[in-house]
């Protein structure tokens, strides 16, 4: 489990369209690493446009790294507990969605958006892979 927090707490809707639009990025990412690479491309074009709904979501709040751990279905309760790859991921996801924020307000946003990209992309690695991938 990974739970940004938000300088701002957000509205119900807008936390709605955030968790939703990460949650199918990364969805989108995983399914990119199994299709052929025509298919992949263009699921990895959707990812950035999830991530980047997710971003605008956030208006002037920003993402922080938050609490890792996991669910625990029997008590429907977040338990915190430590694991370096799910930190890591979660400072990826971050530092990924406020570089898109960054590329909204420049003229030229594509590269903050590649170094977006790069930012899930490690995040997702990290996920699937249960380890530490970078820095």
């Amino acid at each position: 489990m990974i739970d940004l927090s938000k300088t701002i707490r957000l509205d119900p809707a807008s936390e709605k369209v955030f968790q939703d639009s990460l949650a199918g990025g990364l969805g989108k990412l995983s399914d990119a690493r199994v299709a052929d690479s025509r298919t992949a491309v263009t699921l990895r074009r959707q990812s950035m446009a999830l991530f980047q709904t997710a971003a605008r979501s956030l208006g002037s709040s920003t993402a922080r790294v938050g609490v890792v751990g996991y669910y625990d279905p029997d008590t429907r309760t977040k338990v915190a507990s430590y694991r370096a790859w799910q930190a890591a991921a979660d400072q990826d996801l971050a530092d990924g969605l406020s570089l898109l924020q960054r590329a909204a307000d420049d003229p030229s946003p594509n590269p903050w958006i590649a170094l977006a990209a790069a930012e899930f992309d490690e995040a997702y690695a990290e996920l699937a892979s249960k380890r530490t991938i970078g820095s």
